[in-house]
């Protein structure tokens, strides 16, 4: 069939489509008919009921998108296509794509508008992609939005495409299957990334370099020839600090030079990469060789690694697992050796972990919490104002150690989380009596008592009673009252008439409470809780029966009116007070002068006679 005729019988096929004469019947054109006949219809003003003939009876491959033709129906039949070649131009004319800026100019939704073309079930079919950008310009990050829309196209076509020296990084990253480039009227004067291009063939541009030398490629070792790649000049320093004795100069001018790079706008993300990891294949290594930093080198350190850390975020585990590389680095004692604004950066930084995550248990949040209360012994002076006062942090710890079950977690994590929330009740001791103190106390002394059941080893019970002391020595006695309320007191006052280590460190928790108030209104130093009165208090306690409808407080009253021991009636009596019950009668018929006076007769006559003439002279 000559040419002429093939055109007049597709135009005739055309004309029967576009009426929608073929309805009936199912057949479908192939690429190089469907292709020229959907261009014929172009110039016909397709309308919505002609959408849907086309789309049965056509193959399209080819798209050409231009003035006019943006629009609801072209988009359904690109949509509907499996198109190997998408050309786009004059896209200034894209008016419902267009934002316009004062300082900026006329900004085009690229992304958007693929995607109305682009069917996103035969992305992988489009080979060819043209773009004219002249006239506009594209939003931030726009490269990487399209690649992920055309991920297998080997010929990109941006005439007129304003591209800068980053963007046009992003570009061969992400199109590394490109064999032919046209970036011509581009304005890219640097090549930064094209030795991702591994298969590129034809580069077409009219964009002068700033070095052109180094386009002159030999063999494509262009990596090797390109002195902008950073990745070459870090394996070349790696090479040196493990061939040679570390040079201190060497290292300071390295990380100058890194600190400088790095904060270029248009660094590619590969190569602040490399940078970063060039950081911590160097500060990973300071076990072996402690002496490389100074004080100042190290706070510089530390505080280009905090910086430098993402958001932390429990979901995206590339997040947290830079995160874990980043605190594992931090774990070296030499870092909390240092001034005090190194130490408080690591704090801060690492309670604001604690803060974003949900689950405690997790390595990255559970070390981040060590390194907090690491960070907290190791701040004398003030910490940063974060961690001061942040009730929220306190309350998170706080209902940790409410909500625990054995399994849930260790009980390392366990005693970290309770020491933390002493090393943060210490440093806001200033402001005890405050509302937010007092609530977060009120719920901790209530709750902590109870886990006494929990710790099997004795060396459990001497560190927590330990950090309970702690604790004490820095709340609001106002607090003391609330762990005689009911719903506390029926869990943990039933122990005391058990014979057992639960019922020694139940007496041994009041008397701590009961030692701390004393000591407000009290000059000299208490040592807190006595052995030798746990133990009268146990032995005081031991004849006790509770009567069937008596509540648990009753056992103090019992201690009132029938011990002969002063440490036992003394402590019976402050539980009774702090709970807010009057004494009543017969519970209070005795100072503590008088059970001494009580005590002294009995031991008066258990002495023979010439021994009691003796200590009266």
């Amino acid at each position: 069939m000559v040419e002429t005729l093939k055109a007049l019988a597709e135009l005739k096929v055309a004309e029967l489509i576009f009426e929608n004469r073929y309805k009936n019947l199912e057949f479908k054109l192939n690429e190089s008919q469907s292709n020229n006949i959907y261009e014929i219809m172009k110039e016909w003003n397709i309308k919505h009921e002609n959408v849907k003939q086309i789309t049965q009876k056509l193959d399209i491959t080819d798209m050409t998108f231009e003035e006019g033709e943006f629009n609801q129906e072209n988009f359904d039949i690109a949509n509907a296509q499996r198109l190997e070649r998408v050309t786009i131009c004059e896209l200034d004319t894209a008016t419902q794509f267009l934002t316009q800026h004062e300082e900026n100019g006329t900004i085009v939704d690229i992304a958007l508008l693929l995607r109305k073309i682009i069917n996103d079930e035969h992305e992988s079919t489009l080979k060819t992609l043209s773009i004219n950008g002249s006239n506009v310009l594209f939003p931030e990050d726009w490269m990487k939005k399209i690649s992920c829309m055309a991920p297998s196209v080997t010929s990109l076509s941006l005439p007129g495409c304003f591209i800068s020296s980053l963007e046009f990084t992003k570009l061969c990253f992400n199109f590394a299957t490109l064999t032919k480039l046209d970036i011509s009227g581009s304005g890219v004067k640097k090549l930064n990334g094209i030795w991702f291009l591994h298969n590129l063939e034809v580069l077409d541009m009219s964009t002068d370099l700033e070095r052109t030398p180094q386009l002159k490629l030999s063999d494509r070792t262009i990596e090797l020839l390109t002195v902008e790649n950073i990745s070459c000049c870090i394996k070349s320093a790696n090479y040196f600090l493990k061939a040679t004795e570390v040079n201190m100069d060497f290292i300071r001018h390295m990380f100058l030079e890194l600190h400088n790079y790095m904060n270029d706008s248009e660094i590619s993300d590969t190569d602040f990469k490399e940078c970063c990891m060039f950081y911590v294949s160097v500060i990973d290594g300071w076990d072996g060789r402690p002496y490389v930093f100074d004080c100042h080198e190290i706070q510089y350190l530390v505080q280009v690694i905090v910086k430098s850390l993402p958001e932390y975020d429990e979901s995206e585990p590339h997040v947290t697992s830079i995160h874990a590389s980043a605190w594992y680095i931090f774990g070296g004692r030499e870092f909390y050796m240092n001034s005090y604004d190194t130490v408080n950066a690591i704090c801060e930084e690492t309670a604001k972990v604690v803060m974003s995550c949900n689950d405690l248990q997790d390595y990255t949040p559970s070390f981040c919490l060590y390194l907090m209360y690491k960070s907290l012994s190791f701040v004398n002076e003030k910490p940063p104002s974060f961690i001061v006062g942040n009730h929220d942090l306190k309350m998170k710890l706080v209902d940790s150690v409410v909500t625990f079950a054995p399994g849930s977690m260790s009980f390392d994590q366990l005693f970290t989380i309770i020491k933390s929330v002493c090393a943060l009740t210490y440093h806001d001791r200033e402001h005890c009596s405050s509302a937010e103190s007092i609530f977060a106390a009120e719920i901790f002394i209530g709750s902590v008592v109870v886990l006494v059941n929990h710790f099997c080893e004795e060396w459990m019970r001497e560190i927590f009673m330990y950090l309970i002391n702690y604790y004490i020595s820095n709340i609001d006695v106002s607090v003391f009252k609330n762990i005689f309320k009911e719903d506390c007191a029926e869990v943990f006052l039933p122990t005391l008439l058990r014979q057992s280590d639960e019922q020694e460190y139940v007496i041994y928790y009041l008397l701590a409470l009961m030692k701390k108030s004393e000591a407000k209104n009290s000059d000299h130093d208490d040592s807190y809780c006595i052995k030798s009165a746990i133990k009268e208090i146990q032995k005081s306690i031991e004849p006790f029966e509770r009567i069937e409808g008596t509540d648990h407080m009753e056992v103090f009253r019992w201690l009132c009116r029938t011990s002969e021991s002063r440490d036992a009636v003394r402590w019976a009596r402050w539980c009774l007070k702090t709970s807010g019950l009057e004494l009543l009668e017969g519970e209070e018929k005795e100072e503590y002068g008088e059970v001494n006076k009580s005590n002294e007769h009995e031991q008066e006559k258990d002495e023979q006679p010439e021994a009691k003439r003796k200590r009266d002279e």
